[in-house]
This record gives C-alpha cells, sequence and structure tokens, in this order.
C-alpha cells in the first residue's frame, strides 16, 4: 500500500510540474492573436514614424541651413541693391525657420523612446497595449495639429513681414507679393512633407460573429498614386 501511494505522489507531483510548465507557456492574460498583431503593428508604426521624424527634420535643416548661408553670401556681395536688400529678408527668414524647427520639434522620436519605456514598465501585454493606443491617440492628434490652421499662422506672419518689408519700405510691392508667394509655397511643402502616419492606424473594432467576437486592426494606406484600407483579423 505504502508503495502504491508513493508511486502516486510521484505521478501527481510530475503532472503538477507538467502543468506549471504549460501555463508558462501561455500569456498571463490570454491575448489574443489580433491583439498580438496589433502591437507589432503599433511598435512597427511607432519606429517607422520616429525615422521618417529623423529625415523630415535633417532634410529641412539642411534647406533652411543652406538657404541661410546662401542668402547671407548674396546680402554682401550682389551687385544690386535690390538683390542685396531681398537676400537679406530671406536670410532672416531661413534662420526663423531653422529656429522654430528645433524650438518646436517634431513629437515622434521622444513618442518611440516613451512608447518603449512604457513597454518595459509595463505589468502584462493587455496594459501594454493600452499604453501603446493611448500613445497613437496622442500621436494622431498631434500629427493633426500640426497640420492645421494653427501651424500655418505663424510662417503666414513671417512671410507677410518680409512680404511688406520689400513691397512697402523698399517700395516694389511685386517683389514682395513674389517672396510672399515663395515663402508660403516652401512652408506648405514642408508641412505636407511631415510625418503624419499615426492617424492611419485606426483603433480596432471589434465584430461580432455570431457568439464570436473578432477584432479587427485596420490601417489607412496612402501613397501620390492610391489610397487604400489594410484590414487584419
Amino acid at each position: 500500500m505504502s508503495v502504491r501511494l508513493q508511486g502516486a505522489s510521484q505521478s501527481i507531483i510530475v503532472m503538477g510540474v507538467v502543468a506549471l510548465w504549460f501555463l508558462s507557456l501561455t500569456p498571463a492574460h490570454g491575448m489574443t492573436s489580433a491583439q498580438q498583431a496589433r502591437v507589432h503593428q503599433l511598435e512597427a508604426g511607432f519606429r517607422d514614424a520616429a525615422q521618417h521624424d529623423k529625415v523630415w527634420t535633417n532634410t529641412w535643416a539642411g534647406i533652411y541651413g543652406g538657404a541661410a548661408v546662401a542668402y547671407g553670401a548674396v546680402s554682401r556681395n550682389a551687385s544690386d541693391a535690390d538683390d542685396r536688400f531681398d537676400a537679406r529678408v530671406s536670410a532672416v527668414k531661413s534662420v526663423l525657420a531653422l529656429g522654430n524647427l528645433y524650438l518646436n520639434p517634431q513629437p515622434h522620436r521622444p513618442a518611440l523612446k516613451k512608447y518603449r519605456a512604457a513597454a518595459a514598465s509595463a505589468s502584462d501585454d493587455a496594459e501594454h497595449l493600452k499604453l501603446a493606443e493611448a500613445l497613437r491617440e496622442e500621436l494622431a492628434r498631434q500629427e493633426r495639429g500640426r497640420q492645421g490652421l494653427n501651424a500655418r499662422m505663424l510662417p503666414f506672419a513671417v512671410n507677410l513681414a518680409a512680404g511688406l518689408t520689400i513691397g512697402v519700405i523698399d517700395d516694389r510691392p511685386e517683389d514682395g507679393a513674389i517672396n510672399f508667394a515663395v515663402g508660403m509655397l516652401v512652408n506648405e511643402v514642408a508641412i505636407r512633407t511631415q510625418p503624419d502616419s499615426m492617424a492611419g492606424y485606426g483603433k480596432p473594432v471589434t465584430v461580432n460573429i455570431g457568439p464570436q467576437p473578432l477584432e479587427v486592426a485596420y490601417q489607412w494606406i496612402v501613397t501620390p498614386a492610391s489610397v487604400g484600407l489594410g484590414i487584419r483579423f
């Protein structure tokens, strides 16, 4: 009898060890495959947006910095007085644009750092996903704000002042209008090329198929030639 009890106890212990091992392989809070895919999607989105941020910032820093140097040289060396005056005005605009680039930086690289810190501190997968979604919503809101009317007001004021300086103070209204128009065009290109992808990572929706709920994640895909909608179940 004692031998049989000992054998039964050993079997129970082995089964318990196997059960614990199996549980260790299972997510603590049972994140679904759709939720796991969503985490990977958002993580890739944060990385891509941060890379776009870096390229955009460095590109426009080069454009504004190069323009400031070039206009500075023209303002000293041009033979025509009007050209020297226009170059001084444009050099000031370029320096202001360069300064604004760093005083009002893109939010995507800081957001990536924030996401990584939040992911490391999350207590479980569900909290990880919740933090990622909240950060995506905040980043998308900031992207929309940086492409709205308020983002155009400061450049409008700077370019208007430059145009009036040339058109009124230097008595060359046509040249002043051209300076204003070119400045606004450059600013519009800068606004439209800045990172704005996170707004396309829509929050998953739950679709009920019979008694079984199904989470569907979607993302708008926009290219110069087409507009599409990517869906993941």
